[in-house]
Parts: structure tokens; C-alpha cells; sequence
């Protein structure tokens, strides 16, 4: 008897999206009072797209006594394509004209944060038992691929005009602008298990008995000594598991931000207060491929033929391309004059990360007189490339003129640019034994390629320029910070190869 378990899988899955949004906050407020009280939050959330292919295959092949053909083909293919572009403004406009103004001002924008993910699973539980001949050569084809383009561009503007114009009046601006940008997501994650197992035996002998010694024969007949009936291992088997892995797995990533924030304030009273926050967070960007083989070729009592082909190809290629500007103008006019500003940029930090596994537990325990040879010539390719091109331009501005008898002005600029990440990590583990009589062969082939490429472009200003007049006190604090570079490349290669 015979059995034919010959399959064939193919998946095919794919997501394609366009999703183009423009956004706009605007506020135009005029107040004339005794007293006036503006409080303005402004908030914009665009993107946060998501994308997902998932692929569970299980065979379960598990037939007996029989001769077994399960010769599997897996293709699958999965795939991602995602456009991404937003326009993001927050406006607010703003003249108070009063004894007492008073401004609380939120501005937040956030754009990008999109994910793709693919994500395929095989099993395949090749399983045979006795008086069969086993032939399980299986092909597996992943293709996984992710492509994203995102294209914001964000702004906060904000323009005040505090004019009191008169003794023991008082103005106070508190003032937050946030922009946050990137953040994209891409992943592959691949996973195949073959489980294939062949017992092969010729079969049991008799009970045990009270045997005091035991000896092996050729087709199930061995003999027993001491007052029992001895069993035996045949070896009529023939196990063939020669098996072809392909996985690709690719993502392609342009991220284009271009962020600002802008605050023009006046302020004419007798107390001049303004507490002044820009902060732009770009980049942030991640790829990541991983692939995982598990190959558990076991065969007992049997011809072991067991010649495996791995091919892994994993592949990141990204552009993040920055431009932010944190821009501030404040003309303070009257008796005391105090501003506290912090202008921050955050850009870079973008992660590529390659990933492989492969594990070959292509072992045969053959005993008797025919147990046939062992052969376990494997091939193994791993292909890792990462490309990444970061250009960063970032400006930090404050300009400040204050008019007083006391006038107090601190600047804090911060700019961090740069700390890209790039990995390859690729581990092979071969166990490919014999154990037993019969020849073994055991000749592997082991090619492994790792790459990395970074291009790492900054442009990075800060620029403060306060200008005190009059005051009979005059007090400016200034602190200015740029941090870039901080690139990581590194290429990590394991290969165990216990051929015993």
C-alpha cells in the first residue's frame, strides 16, 4: 500500500493605501476688557496607518505502514504598499487689549506613525512509521515585502499681541507648541517547522522475556537468550527529506518631514511674562526582518538522504529626511520684562535590524546489517543588506528685544540628531549525526553575506539673539546644545556545525 500525500499551498495576500489628509486649527480671537483670559488647545492627529498580512499553514502528514510520498510545495507571498501624505496646521491669532491679559496656549501635532506588518507561519509534521519507504521533499517559497512612503509637513503658527499701555497693568503668555512626525513601522516575520520523522523499522521480535543477551538482525528477526522471545530492528526503510527554503524578505521606507514652529509675541504692559515651549520630534523610523528554519530530519533504523537547500535574503532600504525649525520673535516693552524659552529638535533614530535562524537537526540512528548510508549535504545562503540615508536640517531661533527697567530673558536651544542603528544578526546550527553502522556523509556548504551602509548628513543650528535695553537690571541666561552623529553598525555571524 502506498500512500500519496503530494500538496500544494499558495497564498497570496497584499494591501495597497493612498491616504492624503490636510488638516487646519484656526483661531482668530480679538479681546478689549478689563480683564482677558485666552485658553487655546489646538491638537491634530493624522496617519497611524496600518497594514498586515497573516499566513497560518499546518500539514499534518501522518501515515503508517505504508510507502509515503509527501512532497509539499509552500509558496507564500505576502505584500504592502502604503502612501502617506498630510498637511497639518495649527493657527491661532490672538490681540488682547486690557488691565490684565492673559494667554494659555496648546498647540500639538502629530503625523506619520504607520505600521506594516507580514507575518507567515508553516508546519509541516511529516511523520512515517513502520516498513515504509519515506520520501518527504518539501519546497518553501516566502516572499514578504513592505513598501511606505510618508510625506508631512506640520506647522504651529502662533501670533499674540498683549497691549495693556498703561501703569500697574500686567500681561502673561504661556505658550506650548509640539510637532511629532515619523515614527513609521515596517516588519517581516517568518516562521517554517518541518518536522519530518521517519521510524523505518523492520519491525518488533517476540516478548521480552528474561533474556540475558540481545543481538540485532537484518528484517525483524534477531534472537533472545535466557527465556524469552528477542526482538529485532529491521532497516527496510529509505528516507528521503531533501527540502528547499527561499525566504525574501524586503522593506522599503522614504520618510519626508518637514516640521516648524513659529511664535510671534508683543507684549506692552508694566509686568511682561512669557513661558515659551517648541519642540519638533522627527525620525523615529524602524525596519525589521526575521526568519526562522526548523528543520528536524530524523530517521531511525533507515537510508538517511537528507540534502537541504537554504536561501535567505533579508533586505532594509530607507531615506528619513528631516527638516525642522523652532522659530521665536518677542518684542517686551514697559517696566519688567521676564521670558523663559526652550526650543527643542529630536530627529534620527532610525532602526534597521536583520534577523535569520536557521536550525538543521539532519540526524540518522541507523543499526542492522542494511541500514543504508546517511547523507546530509547542506547548502546555506543568508543575504543581509541594510541602506539608510538620514538628512537631518534643524534651526533652533530666538530672538528677543525687551525694553525695561528690569529685564530678565533665559534660552534653552536643543538639538539631537543623528544615533541611527544598524544590525545583522545570522545564526546556523547544523546537527547533522549519524550514529550506527553504514556510511555517513556529511558535506555542508555555509555562505553568509552581511552588509551595511549608512549615509549620515546633519545640519544643525542654534541661534539666540536677545537685545536689553534701559533696564537698570539687566539678566540673560543662555544654553545651547547640539548632539549629532552616534551611528551604530554591526554585523553579528553564528555557525555550529556538530557533523558527528
Amino acid at each position: 500500500m502506498s500512500d500519496n500525500n503530494n500538496d500544494s499551498y499558495t497564498v497570496d495576500q497584499s494591501n495597497g493605501a493612498s491616504d492624503n489628509d490636510q488638516n487646519l486649527n484656526g483661531i482668530s480671537l480679538d479681546q478689549v476688557g478689563g480683564v482677558d483670559i485666552a485658553v487655546d488647545h489646538q491638537n491634530i492627529d493624522s496617519g497611524g496607518n496600518t497594514q498586515y498580512n497573516t499566513s497560518n499553514v499546518y500539514d499534518s502528514g501522518f501515515p503508517t505502514s505504508s510507502d509515503h510520498s509527501q512532497n509539499d510545495d509552500y509558496a507564500v507571498d505576502q505584500s504592502n504598499n502604503l502612501f502617506d501624505n498630510d498637511h497639518n496646521m495649527n493657527v491661532f491669532d490672538t490681540e488682547q487689549t486690557g488691565g490684565a491679559n492673559v494667554v494659555f496656549a496648546d498647540q500639538y501635532i502629530s503625523s506619520g506613525g504607520d505600521s506594516q506588518t507580514n507575518t507567515s507561519n508553516l508546519f509541516d509534521g511529516g511523520w512515517t512509521g513502520d516498513h515504509s519507504d519515506h520520501s518527504s521533499d518539501d519546497n518553501y517559497d516566502v516572499t514578504q515585502f513592505n513598501g511606505l512612503r510618508d510625506d508631512d509637513t506640520n506647522g504651529n503658527s502662533l501670533v499674540l499681541d498683549q497691549n495693556t499701555g498703561g501703569p500697574w497693568t500686567a500681561d502673561l503668555a504661556f505658550v506650548s507648541q509640539n510637532t511629532e512626525s515619523g515614527g513609521d513601522s515596517q516588519s517581516n516575520n517568518s516562521l517554517v517547522v518541518d518536522s519530518g520523522f521517519s521510524e523505518g523499522s523492520g519491525g518488533w521480535g517476540g516478548g521480552w522475556g528474561g533474556m540475558s543477551s540481545f543481538s540485532f538482525g537484518d528484517d525483524g528477526h534477531g534472537g533472545g537468550h535466557g527465556g524469552g522471545h528477542g526482538g529485532g530492528f529491521g532497516s527496510s526503510a529509505n528516507y528521503d527529506n531533501n527540502d528547499d527554503y527561499t525566504v525574501d524578505q524586503s522593506n522599503t521606507g522614504l520618510d519626508n518631514d518637514t516640521n516648524y514652529n513659529i511664535a510671534d509675541i508683543g507684549q506692552m504692559g508694566t509686568a511682561d511674562i512669557v513661558f515659551l515651549n517648541q519642540d519638533i520630534h522627527s525620525g523615529d523610523n524602524e525596519q525589521s526582518n526575521s526568519s526562522g528554519l526548523f528543520d528536524t530530519g530524523f530517521a531511525f533504523y533507515s537510508g538517511h538522504d537528507n540534502n537541504d537547500t537554504y536561501d535567505v535574503g533579508q533586505d532594509n532600504q530607507m531615506a528619513d529626511n528631516d527638516g525642522n525649525a523652532n522659530k521665536l520673535t518677542l518684542d517686551q516693552m514697559y517696566a519688567v520684562n521676564i521670558n523663559g524659552v526652550n526650543q527643542s529638535i529630536d530627529s534620527g533614530h532610525n532602526s534597521q535590524s536583520d534577523e535569520s535562524n536557521i536550525f538543521d537537526y539532519g540526524s540518522a540512528f541507523g543499526f542492522g546489517h542494511h541500514s543504508g548510508s546517511d547523507n546530509n549535504n547542506d547548502d546555506y545562503t543568508v543575504s543581509q543588506g541594510n541602506m539608510m540615508i538620514d538628512n537631518d536640517i534643524n534651526l533652533n531661533i530666538g530672538i528677543v528685544a525687551q525694553v525695561g527697567f528690569g529685564n530678565a530673558a533665559q534660552i534653552d536651544q536643543t538639538i539631537d540628531a543623528g544615533d541611527n542603528t544598524q544590525v545583522n544578526d545570522s545564526g546556523i546550527y547544523d546537527f547533522g549525526s549519524a550514529f550506527g553502522s553504514g556510511s555517513h556523509s556529511n558535506d555542508d556548504t555555509y555562505d553568509v553575506h552581511e552588509s551595511n551602509l549608512l549615509s549620515d548628513s546633519d545640519a544643525n543650528e542654534n541661534m539666540a539673539s536677545v537685545t536689553q535695553l534701559v533696564g537698570w537690571s539687566n539678566i540673560a541666561d543662555f544654553d545651547q546644545a547640539v548632539d549629532s552623529g552616534h551611528n551604530d553598525a554591526g554585523n553579528s555571524s553564528h555557525l555550529f556545525d556538530f557533523g558527528v
